[in-house]
This record gives C-alpha cells, sequence and structure tokens, in this order.
C-alpha cells in the first residue's frame, strides 16, 4: 500500500507542497516538514486493489502497456482516500 501511495501523483505534489516549496537549495525532510503531510488511516482503508496495481506494477516491470493505466487507477485510488473532489484533482494534476 505505502509503495502505491508514495508513488501517486498526490504524494509527488505533498512533497513538493509540504518540503521542497519550504527549504532553500536542500532537500532535508526535517520533521517540522514531514510532519505536516497528511497521512490516511491505513487501518481504516481497503488496501487490497492498490496492492493488487502495485503486485502488478513489480512483477511485470513499468515498461509494459498496462504500467500506464495502472499508476492512473492507483492515483485514482489514492485520490479516493483523501477524499478529494474534482477541483482538487485537477490542482495536484496541474489543469
Amino acid at each position: 500500500m505505502s509503495l502505491g501511495l508514495n508513488n501517486s501523483k498526490l504524494f509527488a505534489w505533498l512533497l513538493y507542497k509540504f518540503i521542497y516549496s519550504n527549504v532553500i537549495r536542500s532537500t532535508r525532510y526535517d520533521g517540522e516538514y514531514v510532519a505536516r503531510i497528511p497521512v490516511p488511516d491505513f487501518e481504516s482503508v481497503d488496501q487490497s486493489q492498490i496492492i493488487s496495481l502495485v503486485n502488478q506494477l513489480i512483477a511485470r516491470g513499468p515498461d509494459v502497456p498496462a504500467a500506464a493505466s495502472w499508476q492512473r487507477e492507483i492515483d485514482q485510488l489514492v485520490y479516493q482516500i483523501y477524499g478529494l473532489t474534482a477541483e482538487d484533482i485537477g490542482l495536484v494534476e496541474g489543469k
């Protein structure tokens, strides 16, 4: 589950928003900044779909034709976990 979350578009956006945009010429992950990244309660989330997609990506590799589709599915599932609206998703995806 965490592998899928950590490689999602939302997590990349959160890293930029809460860490990279707040540091000057550094990529240190200080607790002050990392603690601001919202993390869902993984125990209350159905992780099976994300785990299945991540396992497919790992088993078949990122270069298979379906990989981009699987990654989009993971992104959509992560958006659902965080309760993002269409407007929020547009912000994350730069639309």
